[in-house]
């Protein structure tokens, strides 16, 4: 095995970060500082405990890189806590981000403006792999400005959210009855053009879909309880503003099988789910698209009091975050996973799994049954979960999630047995960058943190060889990566050539050929990618044939083993 260890003050390594980092002759100074910085705090650091960066890999957790960031910088890091690409932009974060299928990274930026509420974008950038910018676009007027999360497209246009200021009059010509501005939330499809252009293909807003009970004279008149498929414009949620920012639409997904976009209001405390297959005509009415809804709500989920629907028992969420469809490759596949901040207000947050009561999407609604059957099928609440803000729940294909709890940069992964195999500390100040391993975090608030698989589209062709920790000053801690059992190894009186796969991908048998001398036994040991051992095989002279009908699709690792000496390790995809 390879243990990669970390060495700040190792000359090699020091011109390996240089080469990763990509430095030009303009960081010389800060670099002589920042050894400066170092050599004179070495004495102190190496008595203190770790405090940020990588506290636990465990064989259990699910090997792959992790996307995340909270300023200006944008970091992809391994499963050891190792950097293995970063993106530099100018603006600090507007929150989401994500890789494309090239490898390319599309981030929101925060910019200035007027609309000045938590989550602020206003800025969407792509950087290629290299860290180059290829395209800047910007939604940041007085009448709107972008925010939060955004949702990539199998087209490979993006959907975000976008606040959009309405005057005091236009609220109440909707039949608000409180003073002052309001903002409402658009949802836009932009379609990434040339010379920092983009198209908006498709456009949803809230404020075509609203209903009200106090005066009978408006359009939008009716009652509450009758139409769950609008939204009631006086509404009041906690930590709402009576003026200005209403919704506080915080997350969007997309679901690809149902062309439907699901989103969450933190201030309503509700998810939403509405029809992508609308024009953009249709989207503003009540009729159109496969479901012939427009841009009506679909499915609501989390608090039925907005709609005159329950009390404050029937509150299933409260201030959540990152809501999504679970997707295909995950035993909950179809299913919604969100991080429910406010679980108990000021103490704990879950992570609540809950079907879906439709899976083909129709979503019928009567006031006898609501939607149908929408339950909690799992939670996860540990003591110690907890953040107001922000935050998110990713579920991995092994049926580990992992957990990023905003307010105090903690990431980690539990198994399907709730036990932690993954333990991060994010190590970069939002106002300021990486932090002294040693030193006490500080501002390392983060959105959310995404998990790619290895063998994720974008990382082909692609260098993923580690540098150093984000954190300062690392201290070494012995990771190893499961990875690192892929470097071919082979008992020295024989040679890797006496075992091979005859075919590879394989689907329900796997053929390994023994052309070896066969005077030693010889076994193949099967292990799924994560490193966890699945079976053992002895392997006779010739040609061998394991049958796997069993195993899920998917990449696994094969050993070759001889007087208890690996000769061979390989991986091989089953479909």
């Amino acid at each position: 095995m390879i243990i990669r260890e970390a060495d700040f003050f190792s000359a090699s390594l020091i011109s390996k970060t240089f080469d990763f980092y990509n430095f030009q002759i303009r960081m010389i100074k800060q670099v002589s500082f920042l050894f400066f910085h170092l050599f004179a705090s070495f004495s102190f650091l190496i008595c203190q405990e770790r405090t940020v960066g990588l506290f636990l890999n465990s064989p259990e957790s699910y090997n792959g890189y992790t996307l995340l960031g909270n300023n200006e910088t944008t970091y992809l890091i391994d499963n050891c806590g190792s950097i293995v690409n970063l993106w530099k932009s100018q603006y600090k974060t507007g929150h989401g981000m994500y890789l494309m299928d090239n490898g390319d990274l599309l981030r929101a930026g925060q910019t200035p403006g007027s609309f000045d509420a938590g989550g602020r974008g206003g800025v969407f950038e792509l950087y290629n792999w290299n860290g180059q910018l290829k395209w800047s676009f910007q939604i940041a007027s007085e009448e709107r400005h972008a925010h939060h999360d955004i949702a990539l497209l199998p087209n490979g246009n993006f959907l975000c959210t976008v606040w959009v200021r309405h005057s005091e009059e236009e609220a109440q010509l909707k039949g608000r009855i409180y003073s002052g501005e309001v903002w409402s939330e658009s949802i836009l499809e932009l379609e990434i053009g040339n010379n920092n252009e983009a198209r908006i293909i498709w456009e949803w807003s809230v404020w075509d879909h609203l209903v009200q009970d106090v005066d009978s004279t408006l359009p939008n008149y009716g009652e509450i309880h009758k139409h769950p498929e609008l939204l009631n414009i006086n509404y009041i949620g906690e930590g709402q503003d009576l003026e200005g920012n209403w919704l506080h639409i915080n997350a969007i997904n997309y679901n690809k099988a149902l062309d439907q976009i699901v989103f969450s209001s933190r201030f309503l405390s509700e998810i939403y789910v509405i029809d992508h297959s609308t024009t953009t005509l249709e989207a503003s009415g009540h009729s159109g698209g496969f479901h012939n809804r427009g841009g009506d709500i679909l499915y609501r989920y989390g608090n039925p009091q907005v709609f005159n629907q329950g009390t404050g028992k029937d509150q299933e969420l409260n201030g959540q975050h990152n809501i999504q469809w679970i997707p295909t490759d995950n035993s909950h596949k179809g299913e919604f996973i969100v991080f429910n901040n406010e679980y108990i207000p000021g103490q704990k947050s879950r992570i609540q799994i809950f079907n879906s009561p439709d899976s083909s999407g129709f979503y019928q609604y009567n006031d006898t049954n609501g939607y149908g059957s929408d339950t909690l099928i799992y939670t996860y609440c540990d003591v110690q979960l907890y953040s107001d803000i922000l935050s998110g729940a990713q579920p991995l294909p092994n049926g580990n999630i992992l957990i990023t709890e905003g307010r105090s940069g903690h990431i980690y992964e539990v198994s399907m047995e709730d036990e932690i195999v993954w333990d991060y500390i994010f190590p970069v100040n939002r106002n300021g960058g990486p932090a002294i391993q040693g030193g006490e975090p500080r501002f390392n608030t983060i959105f959310k943190a995404h998990r790619y698989d290895p063998d994720f589209v974008g990382f082909q062709d692609k260098d993923l060889t580690p540098g150093i920790p984000v954190e300062l000053s690392p201290f070494d801690n012995d990771c190893i990566l499961v990875d690192s059992l892929l470097t071919k190894v082979h008992d020295p009186e024989e040679t890797t050539h006496q075992f091979r796969l005859v075919s590879n991908p394989v689907s329900s048998e796997l053929i390994i050929a023994n052309e070896s001398n066969g005077l030693t036994p010889v076994s193949a040991r099967l292990y799924n990618f994560q490193g966890k051992f699945i079976s053992t095989h002895p392997l006779a002279p010739g040609i061998n044939s394991v049958h796997i009908p069993e195993l899920i699709p998917g990449v696994y690792i094969l050993t070759i083993l001889s007087k208890r000496e690996t000769r061979l390790v390989t991986r091989f995809v089953k479909f």
